[in-house]
């Protein structure tokens, strides 16, 4: 890494200040962390640091020996701060004023790193031969924890793979149990669902059956009700035909007598004329012997003869019954019309 500032500054043709070299160095830190942290954690693991292996010569264990070496507090994971710092210290800069470390200082991190990977591949073996590996969601405290153990209490390395190896077995049979209780709910829920499911389609073919039934009983009403009307329609129409029939010959029949009858209406004629004119001569003798009665009443002479009573109401009678008489005779070829 020394030889790229040497080039920077034989490019430059004049020196560069520590201050310089500082913030340069800070600026390329932050430059690899974010080559890291793609996903913008605020922070990387070991395994994001394998991303470098295309931005620093180095292969995938000396990355992974520079992170341990980085990891101070040993949580598994690096910030900003943290990267930058370490960065700084491998290039021999101190970012925070103090003096600079040589690089035979930078070589015994990487050995040192390349003892805890050591230390990790132990512990990796230690998890499978007691059958926890995977088994916990924070591996990396339990590793940190057991490295520690290790180092500054050896003696109680054993008692703590035995309470890791109890530990793991309780939980494989937790885990064990709960998947069977898992497994008991899906199936019952399957049942279930698959009970719904059948009920569901019942109701669906209820439905689709009860609607068929309606549509039919509909279709038969709306049947009987056009053949009733289609009766009906008949049957008034032949009525009306009937009708047509009756009036036709009833108007033939009146054309037929008119026809046989007409030298009777011929006749009936004559004889209302020769009523009308002996109605007119019978009120003329009626206005002749009212004015004889009334002759006769002014009459001062009591022996003189006049119009007996008697006599103008047998005459007045006799009109009448002449009258009656014309008028049944017409009344009668009148029906026969």
């Amino acid at each position: 890494m020394s030889s790229a500032y040497d080039d920077h500054l034989s490019r430059d043709g004049r020196g560069v200040s520590e201050e310089e070299v500082q913030q340069m160095a800070k600026q390329k830190a932050h430059e690899l962390f974010s080559v890291c942290d793609i996903e913008q954690k605020g922070f990387i693991t070991k395994r994001d640091m394998q991303r470098l292996q295309n931005e620093l010569p180095l292969l995938p264990d000396q990355l992974e020996a520079v992170f341990d070496s980085l990891d101070d507090d040993g949580n598994g994971y690096l910030t900003l701060e943290e990267f930058t710092e370490g960065f700084g210290s491998y290039l021999g800069i101190n970012f925070m004023g103090d003096s600079t470390m040589e690089g035979d200082d930078t070589l015994e991190n990487v050995y040192e790193g390349e003892e805890r990977q050591e230390e990790e591949k132990q512990f990796t073996d230690m998890m499978e031969n007691i059958g926890a590996k995977s088994l916990f969601d924070d591996e990396n405290t339990i590793k940190h924890l057991w490295m520690k153990i290790r180092r500054d209490e050896p003696e109680m390395v054993g008692n703590f793979e035995e309470f890791l190896y109890k530990t793991s077995t309780d939980l494989r049979k937790t885990k064990a149990d709960f998947d069977t209780l898992e497994n008991a709910l899906k199936s019952k829920s399957s049942a279930h669902d698959e009970e719904v499911r059948k009920l569901y389609e019942e109701m669906e073919y209820q439905i689709k059956k009860e609607k068929e039934r309606i549509l039919s009983e509909e279709q038969l009403k709306e049947r009987n009700v056009r053949e009733t009307l289609e009766r009906d329609l008949e049957e008034k129409d032949k009525q009306l035909q009937e009708l047509l029939n009756r009036h036709a010959e009833e108007n033939y029949k009146w054309f037929k007598s008119m026809k046989n009858n007409g030298e009777k209406l011929e006749e009936l004629n004559l004889v209302e004329t020769e009523t009308k004119q002996e109605n007119e001569k019978l009120a003329k003798d009626k206005e002749e012997l009212e004015d004889m009665l009334m002759k006769s009443q002014t009459s001062t002479e009591k022996g003189k003869t006049r119009p007996s009573k008697v006599n103008i109401w047998q005459y007045q009678q006799k009109r009448e019954n002449k009258t009656e008489q014309s008028k049944s005779t017409v009344q009668f070829w009148q029906g026969q019309n």
